[in-house]
């Protein structure tokens, strides 16, 4: 079985190097494909000194999901890992999910991995492991638990090339969860998922993160996931008490944090559960009463106020 591995890096030079070397001490391995993204540094210099024999493809910035998009347009193999350029393989790690997917007839295998911090060298840092919601997976099947709890960053995946082709590439439309969105939709497609029981990866925290700078665009990527989903399972026929419980956790949660960050949107969120007659947390309904009297600014003042008294109490 032969295995391509696609990097997008978008003014990465700083951690692609050993991301690089990571993926070359992996075996079997048929060929390395890096997608710089438009990047304004030294990415691209450094994916010519570092990755000599790899495809490396440019182009215009446009966003990860469309840098991995050219990266599938370029594939060979027979299976597809993606790596972000900040993160690193364990040693050994493509081989061993290879024999659990021929052991299992997987599509898509999902290791264990390990975070560690922005700063750290991988050799010395303090690393805290992770594990998917196996739980929730076998409990409530691929699609709800793909939708709501079950996920993995991109690096701890390794997906069939025939059911990414099925999937069709990853939604430029949802900036920030293109790859829970692409997990989600692999679920759709029928894969079968395995558990190779190691950590495969290390996931590098950034305190800069897309989420965690622009959590406004995080929540509405997440909100627009969540209607998108309801109108797929609604097609179907309706939703399954499973799938109920899914879309209120995605739309109270969405609508719960863009309240926070006073986006208009969390409105948007609150019609999801009406439309779907599901009752909103009392957290969000004190939200919608508060607001309609005094305001978004004022009611997310004094509910701030009242959540501090309560712990306070």
């Amino acid at each position: 079985m032969s295995v391509d591995v696609i990097v997008p890096a978008f003014n990465a030079e700083r951690f692609l190097s050993r991301t690089v070397e990571s993926i070359y001490e992996q075996s079997p391995l048929h060929a390395v494909i890096i997608v710089d993204d438009g990047s304004s540094d030294g990415t691209l210099a450094c994916a010519r000194a570092c990755a000599p024999s790899a495809l490396i493809l440019t182009g215009p910035n446009g966003g990860v999901a469309r840098a991995r998009n050219r990266g599938i347009a370029a594939l060979d193999a027979e299976w597809v890992q993606f790596v972000d350029s900040d993160d690193i393989l364990a040693p050994q790690t493509i081989a061993r999910r290879l024999e659990v997917a021929a052991e299992s007839g997987a599509d898509v295998v999902v290791t264990d991995w390990a975070e560690f911090r922005e700063d750290a060298d991988i050799e010395q840092a303090t690393v805290t492991a992770r594990t998917a919601d196996w739980v929730r997976f076998h409990r409530d099947g691929a699609e709800v638990a793909c939708a709501t709890t079950f996920s993995a960053p991109p690096a701890a995946l390794l997906f069939r090339k025939e059911l990414v082709a099925r999937i069709g590439g990853f939604r430029d439309d949802l900036f920030i969860i293109d790859d829970a969105r692409f997990l989600f939709d692999a679920a759709v497609c029928g894969a079968k998922f395995a558990h190779a029981r190691h950590v495969g990866a290390y996931y590098r925290v950034q305190p800069e993160g897309l989420s965690r700078r622009t959590p406004a665009r995080f929540w509405r990527d997440v909100l627009h996931n969540g209607e998108q989903i309801e109108a797929l399972w609604r097609a179907r026929g309706g939703f399954d008490v499973a799938q109920r419980k899914a879309l209120r956790e995605i739309f109270d949660g969405a609508g719960r944090s863009l309240f926070e960050v006073l986006d208009p949107s969390w409105r948007q969120a609150l019609d999801g559960l009406h439309r779907n007659d599901i009752l909103p947390s009392r957290k969000l309904h004190a939200a919608q009463v508060l607001s309609s009297l005094l305001g978004d600014r004022l009611a997310r003042h004094l509910l701030t106020l009242l959540t501090f008294l309560r712990r306070a109490d």
